[in-house]
């Protein structure tokens, strides 16, 4: 299973939070001159504080469209994310 951030990044928060200290334009900026990264970023872009805790992911499926395979993988996007503890 594959789990998506909708939007950009500037709207990824956790507990109303921001985890990317680096606005959207400048990671997709870094991803644009970085295709390698493969989304490993520089320590700076991130907010290390919500590293090595347990997180509630608040995701939806997408739906399924006419010609999709009904047997392939679906893919989670996720609106909100917040600390259960």
């Amino acid at each position: 299973m594959s789990i998506f951030l909708e939007g950009d990044s500037d709207n990824f928060k956790i507990n109303n939070q921001a985890f990317f200290k680096w606005n959207d334009s400048k990671v997709s900026d870094y991803l644009e001159k970085n295709p390698l990264s493969s989304g490993e970023f520089p320590d700076d872009t991130i907010d290390v504080s919500f590293f090595d805790k347990k997180y509630l992911f608040c995701c939806y499926k997408q739906q399924l469209n006419c010609d999709d395979d009904p047997d392939s993988p679906k893919v989670y996007f996720c609106k909100k994310i917040s600390l259960p503890y």
